[in-house]
């Protein structure tokens, strides 16, 4: 669904000197883009992964089947409306569901790109309490929300915030422009930190080259590492 923008993305970030991102990849992305049926793509994710990349799964779908009623759960719905655009898949979703669904989304990206896949990321970081026990049931060892890295095999929070941005309209966009060039003086440094990059965020120039120049503050005092080696390196 994202084909293009996801190739321009990854190309940009290897521009800036990344070679080895971490992919989250949706096994059928709203209902209608099943990645088994687009082979040229992912023969191209493939490449990706020989030259280094790590895999993740972001979800099954990508949007919610799940309707919230804001009488019964108005927490769970405000989340909705306001983090994302009904795409928060695993909110509001039974626990039985949210385990055999990730099972499945797990197997199928296994069979489908040929390599194992360990980590999970749900969709705008939304899912409900029970979703650590559901991701171990299904085999997966790490997964994140906005603020923490959960290493699901140690049982560990670990701190490191995402900065992410948004280009879903102008006003985001200048936003998120704004909040990546406060980011190069703020935290940097700090703390540890993931960069965060959506395919509807390399349609803004700007937007990129501030997200860039983000990128370049940070290569030049740390070290970027994948989900796995960044888990399975802590104590």
């Amino acid at each position: 669904a994202w084909e293009a923008e996801v190739v321009a993305a990854y190309n940009t970030i290897g521009d800036w000197g990344l070679s080895a991102p971490s992919l989250l990849v949706i096994p059928n992305h709203h209902d209608r883009w099943p990645l088994g049926q687009f082979p040229e793509f992912v023969e191209r994710i493939k490449v990706w992964i020989r030259d280094g990349a790590e895999v993740l799964l972001h979800g099954y779908y990508h949007v919610s089947s799940n309707p919230i009623r804001v009488c019964s759960h108005p927490v769970s719905w405000l989340k909705s409306k306001l983090l994302t655009a009904n795409e928060g898949e695993f909110l509001n979703l039974p626990q039985g569901r949210t385990e055999a669904r990730l099972l499945r989304g797990k197997t199928e990206l296994e069979d489908i790109l040929g390599c194992p896949v360990a980590g999970f990321v749900p969709p705008a970081w939304l899912g409900e309490p029970y979703l650590a026990t559901s991701l171990r049931k299904a085999g997966l060892a790490h997964s994140e929300g906005h603020l923490y890295v959960y290493d699901l095999l140690r049982e560990q929070r670990l701190l490191v915030p995402a900065i992410t941005f948004s280009a879903r309209s102008w006003l985001r966009t200048c936003a998120s422009i704004g909040f990546a060039r406060l980011m190069k003086t703020i935290v940097i440094g700090q703390i540890d930190i993931r960069l965060a990059l959506h395919p509807a965020d390399i349609r803004s120039r700007r937007l990129v080259q501030a997200i860039g120049s983000l990128d370049g503050t940070v290569s030049n005092r740390h070290r970027w590492v994948e989900y796995s080696e960044f888990t399975g390196g802590r104590k």
